[in-house]
């Protein structure tokens, strides 16, 4: 974040623990604040269970668009939360990608670990 700072090209900057309710942590993140909201390598290491996407549809506008990843290994761990969002009538989805390379030339995550992309719309 200090170096995003640094280059003064966002008007604000906030770090937060996807875990936990945004609003707590920065109060600038009120309801129906952002067109879209973007979450990339981040749900591989927080809980389903989380307020993780429930906080990311509560900050996006009504129309607009909240895009994720998520490694294919924990994309059924995640289907009960996105399921939810859907039965709760707060969003449509919007398209979800081929399975596609995680880190590519990473000898830690071999060709087998793959990424989808994921979008929806806030209704």
């Amino acid at each position: 974040l200090d170096h995003a700072r640094s280059r003064n090209f966002y008007t604000s900057l906030h770090k937060a623990d996807l875990q936990q309710p945004l609003l707590a942590q920065a109060p600038v993140l009120q309801d129906n604040t952002f067109d879209i909201v973007t979450c990339v390598g981040t749900l591989t290491y927080i809980a389903p269970s989380s307020s993780c996407l429930p906080e990311l549809v509560r900050v996006c506008k009504p129309g607009g668009v909240i895009a994720y990843t998520n490694r294919t290994d924990k994309l059924q761990a995640w289907a009960e939360a996105e399921q939810r969002l859907v039965d709760a009538g707060a969003v449509e989805l919007v398209s979800r990608s081929e399975r596609v390379p995680y880190l590519p030339n990473n000898k830690e995550f071999g060709a087998d670990t793959e990424i989808v992309i994921t979008a929806w719309r806030k209704k």
